[in-house]
């Protein structure tokens, strides 16, 4: 099992790129994944790494298109753990730096310009997932 924890915005976790193809997804991840569809409206499967507690979603042309990391995790970034910050923390560094953002208040935020996003647990201020994702993964145009 190799690393995939260090988030370059756009370009990829660790040794995961954005635009990888599945299975090359999977042989440098080198461990068993379970694949499965989100809902009806998804494009394509999802992996689920469970040594890693990592999921990958891939696009029409199976390829990485965004990796989505649950409590547990980590997913650094400028040698700083995410996962490790209150919600509020966490957007208290990132709301000044991004400029396109969308809010749920209850849900999360999604930086679609520093190319991840922050899912909270209902009516706290914990961090429940984040994801990152590549540049084609939002419609932002």
């Amino acid at each position: 099992m190799k690393e995939i924890s260090s988030f370059k915005p756009f370009i990829g976790v660790g040794i995961i790129l954005f635009g990888d193809e599945r299975e090359v997804v999977r042989h440098k991840i080198n461990s068993e994944c379970t694949t499965y569809k989100e809902n009806e409206f998804t494009e394509n499967t999802t992996d689920y790494f469970p040594k890693t507690g990592v999921f990958i979603e891939y696009d029409i042309n199976n390829r990485c298109n965004a990796l989505i990391f649950n409590q547990g995790t980590s997913l650094n970034s400028e040698g700083t753990d995410l996962m490790k910050f209150k919600y509020s923390e966490l957007r208290g560094i990132y709301d000044g730096r991004s400029s396109i953002k969308e809010v749920e208040e209850e849900i999360g935020i999604t930086y679609l310009d520093l190319g991840f996003g922050v899912n909270k647990i209902f009516g706290k201020d914990e961090i429940q997932t984040l994801i990152v994702f590549s540049k084609n993964y939002w419609d932002i145009t």
